[in-house]
């Protein structure tokens, strides 16, 4: 018997409340769970979409911050500033109100950020506290700074020796801190890497991503003094080269516009097909772990057009394979995965049921005068054993799937003239 599949487990960062409904759906067709950083007592404010995949699904998972990780990213952060303040302040000091001194080089980019949101205390002044906060609706902020949680994300001597250094502002009746965005970007991502451990891996919808990877633990330093060259040295392991590679594929076959898809069709998805999805993660994986350690290093350009090449070499033809051994096989996407809904008499269901062909995969092909035909019935069960033989067996049966069942318009012109090829052989 062959090792189980490990769960797969995201944790997004930096960011408190899920920017974008189309990403988190993205995630749910991939990873397991996903998880975000949320103190204890801040009120979230979730779309319909993060409440149904958290409620029905059990996808959405939040997390507080343990006291180790905060005090343990906490006592790194305090040793920079012992060691490099000096440096740290030139690059990401804040500027006094009024000052006309040319902003150093790293305050140019990048834009500002929030992951404060509606769970901060807000004064009835301020009606248009929103989530992620924009700092330029609030009073004394400055729309150039990134502003984090800081009560329940940041150990209080870290908070008081940032401000100390210039390096911090603090918004205390919101429980807010303003940095430089990169800063604050580099803060939470070595959050997430303490709160992840091994166990987890961490996730951005947010565009710091490339400057910061691989900052962990004894990262810091290079992340954040290296930042102003604009050279950040590409640090990626298996997991995230996976993690491109499987993403890659699953865009292959979804529709572009994932933001159209109902998240029901989603939820059903990764109940039904929950196989599939784990031998899918496993073959990226070990399709991954035979690539040359260069491709690891190589700029993020040439990674992606090597990954590309990859597709293109795997699970692409792989996919191909699928389709056309179903296609032989007489029975795929029509009687398999596509449960085409028939409004049959009672007693054709009922003997449906008796039959073991589940109503659900009548065609309406199949009916005369209300009957089955019954000769077709053993050749059916054989061909749907053959078909779900096939998937079992397929790195890309996931794909196929998904491309099957998200993309219902391509398939269903083809229904009705395969089921004639069918009742004619």
């Amino acid at each position: 018997m062959g090792q189980p599949e490990l769960p797969r487990l995201g944790l997004y960062y930096p960011f408190i409340q899920f920017r974008n409904d189309s990403w988190l759906k993205l995630a749910a067709l991939y990873w397991d769970r996903v998880g975000r950083i949320v103190p204890p007592g801040y009120a979230l404010r979730d779309s319909d979409t993060v409440l149904r995949l958290r409620d029905e699904l059990g996808f959405v998972v939040n997390l507080a911050p343990s006291e180790e990780a905060i005090e343990g990213v906490g006592r790194e952060f305090l040793e920079l500033l012992a060691d490099r303040g000096p440096e740290l302040s030139g690059l990401y000091g804040i500027r006094e109100p009024g000052d006309t001194k040319p902003a150093p080089v790293s305050q140019l980019w990048p834009a500002p950020w929030s992951n404060s949101g509606w769970g901060s205390p807000s004064a009835p002044s301020d009606p248009q506290w929103q989530a992620p906060v924009a700092p330029s609706l609030l009073r004394r902020t400055d729309p150039l700074l990134s502003y984090i949680y800081a009560r329940g994300k940041m150990t209080r001597q870290l908070e008081s020796a940032l401000i100390e250094e210039g390096l911090g502002v603090p918004v205390r009746a919101r429980g807010l801190i303003g940095m430089h965005p990169q800063l604050a970007f580099v803060y939470m991502h070595a959050l997430a890497g303490k709160m992840a451990a091994s166990v987890m891996h961490p996730l951005t919808d947010d565009d710091f991503d490339h400057a910061a990877a691989g900052c962990a633990a004894g990262r810091i330093a290079t992340a954040l003094l290296d930042f102003p060259a604009r050279k950040p040295q590409r640090d990626v392991g298996e997991e995230d080269l996976s993690l491109e590679f499987a993403m890659l594929a699953l865009q292959s076959v979804i529709p572009k516009n994932i933001s159209s898809l109902p998240v029901q069709k989603i939820i059903e998805i990764r109940r039904r097909h929950a196989d599939e999805l784990a031998a899918f993660q496993q073959a990226t994986q070990a399709i991954i772990g035979s690539l040359p350690e260069a491709v690891a290093s190589a700029s993020p350009d040439v990674a992606a057009v090597y990954l590309q090449s990859l597709y293109e070499k795997t699970l692409e033809p792989e996919l191909r394979r699928l389709k056309s051994g179903l296609a032989r096989s007489g029975v795929d996407s029509v009687f398999g995965s596509m449960s085409v809904k028939v409004a049959a008499p009672e007693l054709v269901t009922s003997g449906a049921a008796v039959l073991g062909i589940g109503a659900l995969h009548l065609n309406p092909v199949m009916m005369g005068a209300g009957a089955i035909v019954l000769c077709l019935i053993p050749r059916i069960r054989r061909q749907r054993t053959e078909a779900g033989q096939l998937r079992a067996h397929s790195q890309a049966a996931y794909l196929l799937r998904l491309e099957e069942e998200l993309k219902p318009t391509s398939l269903a012109s083809g229904v009705t003239a395969k089921a004639r090829r069918l009742m004619a052989a």
